[in-house]
């Protein structure tokens, strides 16, 4: 059968940590895996170190040209590092069409118990909802799939944080019934998802609260158990959108305006390192020229305060997207983006490391050369691991992608 929905490429990337800042002279020594077809891919890892991903993938028992049905949503495991990968296991669901190809697709996490927590949209009876799932065995069975956003709108976009007592934060952009603009909701649950919101009586927590858009919530907890958002919002049109940020210890702090200049932002993302210091990261076009070429940018906050000037990461304007962040306790973090396309260079997926907690970056690495979209990265003791989706030709069904893994060891 001709595959009419992508198949996705997924790339871990593990790369060592120098004892000094990071040159453009470090090594990379790169060894392929194959993972599975699928695309829109998430990553997560473990106490252990075991890695654990979510990603769509095109339903196999179906022709999807004459008896089309949702997506599948699978889960694949590895115990060494990315080398190896379980077969992708089906996620129970609901017999409704997944939303996985249009928002962000299914979420991952992983609790301080080992459980492993998947989060996704879902259409039931022509309304989204926000479904949630848990495995206890490794991702060998999971949980009945639980409705965890109950609204009258449309609930979307889904992100997903653990905490250090394992529990379960979920945000994702709601639209009330009848109306076009758009909020953050927020709920969590202390009970491994058994039950959501403060009293566990499933209630939901209204965070942008505006009268206009928000959209792309990302969330992230810290070491002290404080929630930490980041999303867009403005009018509902790309021109006048802008970063938000607010934070929750008991209540949530009147959101912020992160970036300070008008341009046209997007893909926010959130991650915490040593001492809880808070990196946000997204793409920004500095001026509204007919190119479009976008820079990443960074803002981080170590002192619980303010945050610092956006650094621009990526230092020279390109068709930049779709950024992701991940930092450790022990000064490490790495930002990674696309580039969708480049008058000069091809394609591919590019990086930059910080070993003192951003106070300096290496320089930019090419770690993959081809159409790489939608990284996602986590960081296990010595080696990073960034996961996306690859695609390699179009056919007259759709794109055609194969799956990898790349290890680079570390070398101290």
């Amino acid at each position: 059968m001709q595959n009419l929905i992508a198949m996705m490429y997924c790339l871990t990337v593990l790369m060592c940590f120098p004892p000094s800042a990071f040159s453009k002279e470090s090594p990379i020594s790169i060894e392929a895996h194959e993972i599975a077809e699928g695309f829109r891919p998430s990553i997560a890892v473990d106490n252990k170190g075991y890695l654990h991903a979510a990603f769509i993938r095109e339903n196999k028992n179906c022709d999807l040209r004459r008896d089309p049905k949702p997506p599948d949503i699978c889960y694949s495991g590895s115990i060494d590092g990315g080398k190896t990968w379980t077969p992708p296991i089906v996620i129970p669901r609901i017999p409704a069409r997944s939303l996985g190809m249009l928002t962000p697709g299914a979420r991952i996490a992983t609790e301080t118990s080992g459980a492993i927590d998947i989060v996704w949209s879902d259409v039931v009876f022509g309304q989204s909802d926000i479904f949630f799932t848990r495995s206890n065995d490794n991702g060998r069975t999971w949980s009945e799939p639980a409705n965890i956003s109950r609204t009258k709108g449309n609930s979307i976009t889904p992100a997903l944080a653990t905490g250090s007592n394992s529990e379960i934060h979920v945000a994702w952009q709601e639209t009330i019934e009848g109306s076009r603009n758009a909020d953050i909701y927020y709920s969590y649950s202390t009970d491994g998802g058994k039950t959501w919101g403060k009293d566990q009586s499933f209630q939901i927590e209204n965070v942008s609260d505006s009268q206009s858009f928000s959209a792309s919530p990302q969330i992230i907890i810290d070491s002290k158990g404080s929630v930490h958002l980041v999303w867009l919002g403005g009018v509902s049109n790309q021109t006048n959108l802008s970063i938000y940020y607010a934070k929750r210890s008991n209540i949530w702090t009147k959101p912020v305006k992160i970036n300070k200049s008008l341009s046209l932002v997007n893909f926010p993302r959130i991650t915490v390192g040593q001492k809880d210091t808070i990196y946000i990261v997204w793409s920004d076009t500095d001026n509204f020229t007919t190119e479009n070429k976008t820079n990443i940018r960074c803002a981080i906050n170590s002192n619980a305060t303010d945050f610092s000037e956006p650094i621009n990461i990526s230092d020279t304007a390109d068709f930049y997207s779709q950024p992701t962040a991940a930092a450790d306790r022990n000064s490490h973090i790495i930002i990674a983006w696309s580039r969708t396309h480049s008058i000069k260079d091809a394609p591919g997926l590019y990086a930059k490391i910080s070993d003192d907690s951003g106070k300096n970056f290496s320089a930019v690495i090419n770690l993959f050369k081809g159409n790489s979209i939608f990284p996602d990265a986590v960081i296990l003791k010595d080696k990073i691991a960034i996961i996306f989706q690859k695609d390699l030709l179009q056919t007259n069904y759709g794109t055609k992608s194969s799956v990898d893994i790349v290890i680079v060891p570390n070398t101290n």
